[in-house]
Order: C-alpha cells, then sequence, then structure tokens
C-alpha cells in the first residue's frame, strides 16, 4: 500500500461522512422543535452582521458541496450515477441545508452558541482534512482532477473554519434583550435577567470551565465578595429543585395506597437524570482509562520492533503517540464533568432534603413533637442530610469499582499471566491494614477534639471566676488541673496520631513496592516464559495497570460503608417526612 496507516476512501465516504450526517440531521430537526416553542426576538435585536455572515457562510458551503455534485454526476456513467459517492453527497447538502436552518433559528429564539452546531462542524472539519489527505494521497480520486471541484472543496473546508470560529464567538447579551427587560416581567427575566455565565457557555466553555475566566481574573486584582458573584443558576438554584422535590413527594404520598412511598425514588424523580449523565461519563472515563495502558504496551512494541530486522512503520508510532495523549485529554474533561455533576447532584440533595425537613417540622402534630425535638430534627440537618448529600460524590464507584477491578486484573492476567495474582494479593492484604490506621486516626482525632474542648472550657472557667481564684490563692490548682489534660491527654493523644500518620506513610510507601515486586519475582522465578522474558514493555505496562487497580480496591469497601451509612439516614428522614402532621384545613390564619 502507498501509506500503512490509513482508512480507505470507500470507507471514509461510505460509512464515516454519511453516519455523521445523518446524526446530525436527527439531532437538527430535534433541536429545531424546542426553538419553533419560543418566540422570534425583534430583527433590531437579532439581524446583527454576525447574522448575515454565518447565512453566507451557511449557504456558501452547501454551494460548494452542490458544485462537487455536480462534477461527480458529471463523470460518472449514466449506468453508475448511483452509487456510494453521490449518496454521500446528497445526505451531506441535506446536512448543510438543515444546518443553515438551525443556524437561523438559533440566532434569532437563542441567546448561547448552538453545541450541535459545533460539535458538527468541528468534526466535519477533521473528517474533511481526512479525506482530502487520502483523495490526495492515493491519487485515485478522479475529481480533484479539476480546478473547480478543488477550489470547491477549499472553499469547503475554509469556509466551515469561519462558521465554526463565528458560532464559537460568544454573543453579546445586549444583542438578546428586549426593550421591556428591565421590568418584572416573569418569562423576561426567567431568559433575559442577570444569569450565571455557566447558563450561556457553549459546550466547550462548559468542558474547560473557561466561563469562571472573568470571576478567576477579578480574584486576581481584588478581593471578591459577596457582590461580585452571579446568581445561582437555576438548574441548581434550590427554589426550584425543592419545588420540584416537593411535587414528587407529595406524588409518593398520594399513591401510598398502591406502594409504600419511597424517598428514594423521589429524589430519583428529582434529579436522576444528571446523575445517570453522570454514570455515563464515568463509563466513558473508565473505559478510556483502561485504553492507555492498552495504547502503551502498543508504543512500547513499536519502539523495540525499531531494534529487529522487521521494524513497525513510523505511522504506526505517530498514531499511538497521538491516540495517547488524544486519551488522556478525553479522560481529564469527562472524569472533571462527571464530577461537577455529582456535586451538583449532592447540592441538590441537601437542599431537597432540608427544605423538606424544615417545612415538615412546621407541620408536625402535637403527638409527634414529643418525639422529634428540636435537637433531633437539627441532627436531622447536620448529620443525616450532609451524609446522603456527600455521598452523590463517588456513589458510582459501588459499580465503577468492580468494573475497573475486573478490567485491571483481565488486562494484567493478559500480561503477565497467573503471577499478576501474587500483587493483587498484596494489595488486598493491605485494605484492611490501611482500614484499620485511618480508623485508628479518626478515633484519635475525636478524643483530641475533645481534650480540647475540655482544656478550653477549663480555661474559660479559671478566666470568668478570676476574681475567686486569686481571692483564695487556688492559681497552682487550676494550672495543675489544665496542665494535666494538656500534657496527659492532649500530647499523647498528638503522639499517638502522629504515629498513625508515620504508620499510613509507610504503608503506601512500601505497598505499592511489594506489589510490583512480588509480582516481578513471582514471574521471573516460576514463570518467564508465557508472556517471553521480563521486558520494559510487560514492567511499565503492569506498573501502570496496578496504579489503576490501586484505586478501586480503596475506594469499594470505603463506599459501601458509605452507601450503609446514607441509606441509614435515608431511613431515619423517611421516617419524619411520613410521620403524623396537623390538619392544615382546621387551621385558621387571622389577617392582622
Amino acid at each position: 500500500p502507498t501509506r500503512e496507516l490509513d482508512l480507505t476512501p470507500c470507507f471514509e465516504h461510505g460509512v464515516i461522512t454519511p453516519l455523521l450526517n445523518l446524526l446530525f440531521i436527527g439531532l437538527a430537526f430535534y433541536r429545531l422543535k424546542q426553538l419553533q416553542a419560543l418566540y422570534a426576538l425583534p430583527r433590531s435585536y437579532t439581524k446583527t452582521p454576525a447574522y448575515w455572515i454565518k447565512l453566507a457562510l451557511a449557504t456558501a458551503i452547501a454551494a460548494a458541496a452542490a458544485i462537487e455534485l455536480l462534477f461527480t454526476a458529471y463523470i460518472s456513467p449514466l449506468s453508475g450515477l448511483v452509487n456510494v459517492l453521490t449518496i454521500s453527497q446528497l445526505i451531506q447538502i441535506a446536512a448543510y441545508v438543515v444546518a443553515i436552518r438551525l443556524h437561523y433559528y438559533e440566532q434569532t429564539r437563542a441567546r448561547k452558541s448552538s453545541d450541535i452546531l459545533l460539535l458538527y462542524w468541528l468534526t466535519t472539519i477533521i473528517i474533511l482534512l481526512v479525506t482530502l489527505r487520502t483523495d490526495l494521497g492515493t491519487r485515485h480520486s478522479p475529481l480533484l482532477t479539476y480546478a473547480a471541484v478543488r477550489a470547491a472543496r477549499y472553499t469547503m473546508l475554509l469556509s466551515i473554519f469561519a462558521l465554526f470560529c463565528a458560532e464559537l464567538w460568544p454573543r453579546r447579551l445586549s444583542e438578546y434583550m428586549l426593550a421591556e427587560d428591565g421590568d418584572e416581567d416573569v418569562v423576561s427575566a426567567s431568559r433575559f435577567g442577570v444569569r450565571a455565565p455557566v447558563e450561556d457557555a457553549n459546550i466547550f466553555s462548559q468542558l474547560t470551565f473557561s466561563w469562571m475566566s472573568p470571576l478567576l481574573q477579578l480574584g486576581q486584582r481584588k478581593q471578591v465578595s459577596q457582590d461580585d458573584l452571579w446568581e445561582i443558576p437555576s438548574n441548581i438554584a434550590p427554589v426550584n429543585i425543592s419545588e420540584t422535590f416537593d411535587v414528587n413527594w407529595q406524588y409518593e404520598i398520594e399513591h401510598s395506597a398502591h406502594r409504600a412511598p419511597s424517598l428514594l425514588r423521589a429524589l430519583w424523580k428529582t434529579l436522576g437524570a444528571p446523575f445517570a449523565l453522570a454514570g455515563l461519563l464515568k463509563v466513558i472515563q473508565d473505559i478510556m482509562q483502561f485504553l492507555q495502558p492498552v495504547i502503551l504496551s502498543l508504543l512500547l512494541g513499536f519502539v523495540a520492533s525499531h531494534a529487529t530486522d522487521k521494524p513497525q512503520p513510523m505511522s504506526y508510532g505517530y498514531f499511538y503517540a497521538g491516540s495517547f495523549m488524544v486519551l488522556q485529554g478525553i479522560q481529564t474533561l469527562f472524569l472533571h464533568q462527571y464530577f461537577q455533576l455529582c456535586m451538583a447532584t449532592g447540592m441538590k440533595v441537601k437542599s431537597s432534603l432540608t427544605t423538606a425537613i424544615y417545612k415538615k417540622a412546621m407541620r408536625l402534630s402535637n403527638e409527634t413533637r414529643q418525639e422529634y425535638t428540636t435537637g433531633s430534627i437539627s441532627t436531622l440537618f447536620s448529620v443525616d442530610v450532609e451524609r446522603i448529600g456527600g455521598v452523590t460524590d463517588y456513589a458510582h464507584i459501588v459499580w465503577s469499582g468492580p468494573l475497573q477491578i475486573v478490567l485491571a486484573i483481565g488486562l494484567l492476567f493478559n500480561t503477565l499471566g497467573w503471577s499478576v495474582f501474587a500483587g493483587v494479593a498484596v494489595m488486598i492484604v493491605s485494605i484492611p491494614l490501611n482500614g484499620w490506621i485511618t480508623k485508628r486516626m479518626r478515633e484519635l482525632q475525636v478524643g483530641q477534639m475533645k481534650n480540647k474542648d475540655k482544656r478550653t472550657s477549663m480555661i474559660d472557667e479559671a478566666l470568668s471566676g478570676v476574681k475567686v481564684i486569686k481571692l483564695y490563692a487556688w492559681e497552682r490548682l487550676f494550672l495543675s488541673k489544665i496542665q494535666h489534660v494538656r500534657e496527659t491527654l492532649e500530647l499523647v493523644s498528638l503522639s499517638k496520631y502522629g504515629q498513625m500518620v508515620a504508620w499510613s506513610t509507610v504503608s503506601m510507601a512500601t505497598v505499592p513496592f511489594l506489589v510490583s515486586f512480588g509480582t516481578f519475582l513471582i514471574y521471573s522465578v516460576f514463570d518467564g516464559v508465557s508472556h517471553g522474558p521480563l521486558t520494559a514493555r510487560l514492567i511499565f505496562v503492569s506498573l501502570a495497570l496496578f496504579n489503576l487497580l490501586r484505586f478501586p480496591l480503596i475506594m469499594f469497601p470505603n463506599m459501601l460503608s458509605s452507601v450503609v451509612n446514607a441509606n441509614v439516614a435515608l431511613g431515619r428522614i423517611h421516617k419524619l417526612l411520613t410521620s403524623d402532621e396537623l390538619d392544615l384545613e382546621s387551621v385558621t390564619r387571622l389577617e392582622s
């Protein structure tokens, strides 16, 4: 072949390009249906130079595609006029026409850049570059022998790039504010009021969190105050979240005759969609995370091949290195979006449950108030709600942890064979040891806080009664008691805590060494044949997989414990929300 690593023109024009365009057409029609439900803004506010530039560029793209289709039909015989290339070009022209219409509606009825158009034009640029490289490299494309076709192809590529940049450019708020937006009209304010930049940020700004740049730049110049912050985004505003949860919870209560009301089901109806999206991002992130050791193995194999008589082509090395970089970048983007969605879900859970508990506390019946005192209700706020909201950050580890463990052990077994179980055994043995150290450190911290509170209360008592102490000459007695708490209790606890920190550091430093040492020792002594000699390829790939295996082995047991505690807390809150309350119809409110 002319080039060692490339896609065939038939696959590019017959599979990749039509699938992209068909997917875009489907998403575009769905988006158009949403935009058509909104009202069109006045022409004086939307028909700006940017509007006409976008439409002109989109029309030029469609015209260039039509020119290429005409030349394809011109050079094709009549019997073979309907082929893969012409069908692909027809679908492409249809997609460009739909894009023109979508640009019109996005520009006149939406205030932020279209995520669908941005992704479509970026992907189209990449595919056009790949297909152009293939057509120029193979020299089997008769279309490119015509100057008009080459000009149309280059015009299409440049126009798409310009249109992508134009759509990426943020729109001025003044272009999308109606004249009456200064009033208190609810509809107008909800769409055009002062909002957080994240609500108007395009998909690339959200992926990179660049919408926060103005606030960070302001914080570099001055100390940020509350007046400098934006309003809470509507999708996480407590008033909106609590209202939605209240509707779902009332539905559970009203249908309690058919099934027991479920607090978890009400929370899922309220917050399940973004949390499920976070799970999808976690799946993709996990897969890409474990693809990196595979690419690393291929890259090291490529390097090793150049020391033999049959070296791999250089294009393979560029492909492996580029794939490694792309996978790392995409994995990082998905991981941060996953955490952002999970943490936002945690805040929504806290807002929903806190509001529900507060409203319920105001309606408790006299009998129920005997059971739920102010202190017990405050405990639900401060402890139980925090446990439920905090578990959402890593809740997906409950299913992602076993998936990562299976993938890591499977790839390790494929790399070194049964010898990997020696390292896995060392890691499993270290889990209860690290768990005991962590538990002991937590107990020492709790005891240290109690000792500190005791010493502080004694000092406050001494200072408040300093006149009496001086009168009866009790200075040495009180000083000895305070020193006893400080030296006998506090310093001893600090010393034990420092020892636990030292043991934790030793464990973190030695366990990875013992894992790799034990695995490679078993492989070298008892195997060394099944997967060849212990080369740099086997060593580095195994170390990378062992590093990936450590996180789920440590986090999975901890998350199971956290989920159990959160389930207990959920039951306590459920008991309060389903308890008896006052009959609101028997309450009469007197107007003052």
